[in-house]
């Protein structure tokens, strides 16, 4: 498979996902500061959420697949820009994909995950995590 540029990449991350609902299943932090974290989810885009916001997301708010799938795009985004961003990291979202079953997604998602991979110049795997893995 050719590389495809980072933007065409993406766009195509984000066509093949939006299919994907988020489903905000209580988080990890305490219940007042849960609700207000909620209430900004529902009202945000996810391109409009911070690095640190989407960290908060991916991990208490991704513990079913239509979730991690519906952030995906921006997830990968922030992972491969910014290191130091205070958001996810490639090896964080490397634990969803395994718990996800990568391997197991329909193919036009694994394609679309792997095409941005390349995209960015890094080497995946049909299970995502070898590939994720070496990346940090």
């Amino acid at each position: 498979m050719s590389a495809l540029e980072p933007q065409t990449a993406r766009e195509a991350l984000v066509r093949v996902f939006s299919r994907h609902r988020r489903k905000l299943r209580a988080g990890t932090v305490g219940a007042d500061e849960d609700l207000e974290f909620k209430k900004r989810l529902q009202s945000t885009k996810a391109d409009d959420l911070s690095p640190v916001e989407l960290l908060s997301v991916l991990f208490g708010y991704c513990a079913d697949a239509a979730s991690f799938k519906h952030y995906l795009p921006r997830f990968l985004e922030v992972a491969v820009s910014d290191r130091r961003s205070g958001g996810p990291s490639v090896a964080d979202l490397d634990i969803f994909f395994e718990s996800h079953r990568f391997a197991e997604w329909p193919e036009d998602e694994r394609a679309a995950v792997e095409q941005f991979f390349a995209a960015h110049g890094i080497a995946a795997s049909p299970s995502g995590r070898s590939a994720l893995a070496s990346q940090t």
